[in-house]
């Protein structure tokens, strides 16, 4: 299966890490605006599409970021 990771670069103040995708679940850590990290897999939970962080440390809600472009 072919690599489907990509970056994105986090638009919010601060930005909640959670456990599992969706706003029920445990905030495990937070990442501030500006940091750029990599999504490994996302779902979509209730009409919001959430992206696993690459190393396993939970997922974030994807409208908080944009895409970074590598040249």
């Amino acid at each position: 299966m072919a690599d489907q990771s990509y970056l994105i670069r986090v638009t919010a103040k601060i930005l909640n890490v959670r456990c599992k995708p969706g706003t029920s679940f445990q905030i495990v850590s937070n990442i501030r605006n500006g940091e750029v990290l990599t999504i490994v897999d996302q779902t979509k939970v209730h009409g919001t599409t959430w992206g696993q962080l690459k190393g396993g440390t939970g997922w974030i809600n994807l409208r908080h970021t944009e895409p970074v472009n590598i040249k």
